[in-house]
């Protein structure tokens, strides 16, 4: 109804007209909310349309022109998310940097704006590699919540977001600062949330992750315990599906579409504890909560290779421990689905080599032949590539890459 409404006024007014442009900037904004809700790509096309022109419309000076950039660069933001189109990743950061440099500190969308620059700028570091994009992300996102009072409702939000950019710098760098930044800020973050709010989980995962990493680049074990207890917190404050967005457009119901995410790591995290305190117990909990994450995961959806291979990965670990043939069937499988529904895998992806690296653990009391054949039995084709990586006698899963300079060294000869 207000589309409609929106659009006969559009249609009745005068190009030049002040409600011209403010229904044009209106009717994008209608037009996202709707692209929002139902995911027809539709309405976010016509909605960054809309958009432009009210910005077009709009002299440099207005004071509605900040808000008018922000609402076109979240819109293109937005499609870059859908699409993955880097060309509208780059127009948003181009339209929430002008809308930054035009508001005074004081305007009241000056703070969205910042956020939504740094976490623009954050996702083409991501997708770049520029340390110059992280660098400014986690300026702007400084800026927000320096300028964010410690009252306001979205002050969590902006935390996290700092805090999640500075544990991708520390990915990046490695030094433990900005970790140990990054997870006092989230446990603010983490604190400010009532305990019944519908992003009270995601919080909880960011910080839970921050432990989890922690202890894998300093081996507290303190941290893994602190990992597991928060992230546990979150898998169970997040509900199994109440209603909200469609599966087509988040590809997980609202409550729901986390939920893969914070089981896949707390079942890591179990497995992390089975590897240092060698507890089957924990094993155990890891394949469960893992099995969980995977058949919550639609086989569509980016995430369910990674959800996949950290399975197939509890899996091996236990064929290990008890070397009973069904659990290395079962990580054959796992794994044979991660490559098959990863976007591009070749022979020395991560994903390949973690699967041959399952097939790799028993050719020492077994032939290549023999480990080729329990591959064709799970449904596997076997390229000559595959044969020749199987008769290597070990493969270090997810540290160790192979690379073609492997086989021109005479790595397979040994």
């Amino acid at each position: 109804m207000a589309i409609t409404i929106l659009e006969g006024l559009i249609g009745s007014t005068p190009v030049r007209d002040n409600w011209y442009r403010a229904g044009l900037a209106n009717l994008g904004v209608a037009l996202s909310y709707r692209f929002n809700r139902l995911g027809d790509l539709r309405d976010l096309v016509e909605a960054i349309s809309r958009h432009r022109d009210a910005v077009e419309l709009t002299p440099r000076a207005h004071p509605e022109r900040p808000g008018r950039l922000n609402n076109l660069g979240t819109a293109f933001k937005a499609r870059f998310q859908r699409l993955g189109e880097l060309s509208d990743l780059h127009d948003a950061i181009l339209m929430l940097r002008e809308a930054v440099n035009l508001a005074p500190d004081s305007h009241p969308d000056k703070l969205s704006c910042l956020n939504t620059l740094g976490s623009s700028l954050e996702a083409r570091f991501k997708c770049l590699g520029e340390l110059s994009d992280l660098e400014e992300a986690i300026s702007r996102h400084r800026d927000c919540v320096g300028l964010t009072p410690r009252g306001h409702p979205k002050r969590h939000g902006r935390l996290n977001n700092l805090g999640n950019a500075l544990k991708t710098r520390f990915r990046r760098l490695g030094e433990v600062g900005d970790l140990e930044e990054a997870i006092t800020i989230l446990r603010e973050a983490v604190d400010l949330i009532p305990r019944g709010h519908p992003d009270k989980p995601a919080r909880l995962q960011s910080l839970g992750n921050s432990y989890l990493t922690r202890f894998e680049r300093l081996g507290q074990l303190s941290d893994l315990e602190q990992a597991i207890l928060i992230l546990k917190d979150s898998v169970d404050l997040t509900p199994h599906g109440h209603p909200g967005k469609p599966a087509r457009f988040t590809r997980f119901p609202r409550g729901h579409r986390h939920k893969p995410i914070l089981l896949n790591n707390l079942g890591c995290c179990f497995q992390a504890r089975f590897r240092r305190l060698g507890e089957p117990s924990d094993l155990k909990k890891s394949i469960s909560i893992l099995r969980a994450a995977v058949d919550l995961t639609p086989d569509d959806h980016p995430h369910k290779p990674a959800h996949l291979s950290e399975l197939g990965n509890a899996f091996k670990a236990r064929f290990n421990r008890l070397r009973k043939l069904n659990d290395l069937e079962d990580a054959i499988l796992m794994l044979k689905n991660a490559v098959d529904l990863s976007p591009v895998v070749t022979l020395f992806s991560p994903l390949c080599l973690t699967a041959l690296a399952v097939l790799s653990e028993p050719v020492l009391s077994a032939s290549a032949n023999q480990v080729t054949s329990r591959m064709q039995f799970c449904g596997i084709e076997v390229p000559m590539t595959s044969r020749l990586a199987i008769t290597l006698q070990s493969l270090l899963v997810s540290t160790t890459l192979v690379t073609p300079s492997s086989f021109a060294s005479g790595a397979l000869g040994r």
